[in-house]
């Protein structure tokens, strides 16, 4: 369930959306994509030395186990 306040901002985009003109909103959903991009390429490259140290950890049991 979204919080109030972001609910609130998607409905607040509507008009905005149905005002402007059409190349202007591709270009607002194109920047807020590149935005989400970038924020989700911090975390991904963040937590790869953890990935990488738990998937070793992980196989290492696993192979073990066998």
């Amino acid at each position: 369930m979204l919080p109030m306040w972001l609910f609130g901002q998607y409905i607040a985009i509507i008009p905005i959306g149905a005002i402007a003109h059409v190349e202007t909103v591709w270009k607002l959903a194109d920047f807020c994509i590149a935005m989400m991009l970038i924020c989700n390429m911090v975390g991904v490259i963040g937590l790869s030395r953890l990935v990488i140290k738990e998937s070793r950890q992980y196989f290492a049991a696993e192979k073990s186990m066998s």
